[in-house]
């Protein structure tokens, strides 16, 4: 009886042993299985991660070119306050064209919206006159001569002459507070 039981307990542990194997098996590949899904949907999250970092160095570098242009789109408009800079401007185009320079009158804008405009007085030689002249051509505001009145000067001690040239000028550049 000994080995009949023996017998029929052989097979029933080899079938058990077999059974536990390939459950261990089982068991292990599904956790691999869900290891391996983890990991890939971490790398989509870190892929994920890795563009919106890239997305916005992108954006902060667009931002700071924009905050840039804004600053020298800004920097070509006067308000009331930036008028001074103008003249200050004009001024210096006057030293630097060797031509001697008076102003006239300076109107701001009125509630009408008209835009300021500046009257002065450039005297110098011709070339002098026509050189300030193109270099308030240049100039980085954008101005509208309205009128420029030239007239000749002849004195004793100059055989050439001078000329002085009234302008009004009319400032297109400007923006009401």
């Amino acid at each position: 009886m000994n080995r009949k039981k023996s017998a029929f307990l052989l097979p029933v542990f080899i079938f058990l042993m077999a059974f536990l194997i390939l459950a261990g098996w089982f068991f292990a590949l599904s956790r691999i299985y869900l290891i391996k899904e983890d990991i890939l949907s971490l790398r989509r999250e870190l892929l994920e991660s890795e563009k919106k970092v890239q997305d916005s160095g992108s954006l902060r570098r667009l931002a700071s070119g924009v905050e840039e242009e804004k600053i020298k789109i800004d920097s070509l408009f006067l308000n009331e306050s930036g008028l001074i800079h103008l003249i200050e401007g004009l001024e210096s185009l006057g030293k630097s064209s060797g031509v001697e320079m008076k102003m006239n009158s300076v109107s701001t804008s009125d509630e009408t919206g008209e835009k300021p405009r500046i009257s002065f007085l450039v005297e110098g030689t011709f070339n002098q006159v026509f050189q300030y002249l193109y270099h308030m051509d240049n100039f980085p505001y954008s101005l509208n001569i309205e009128k420029a009145s030239f007239q000749k000067i002849k004195t004793e001690k100059e055989s050439k002459g001078k000329w002085r040239v009234v302008f009004d000028v009319k400032l297109e550049s400007y923006e009401t507070s």
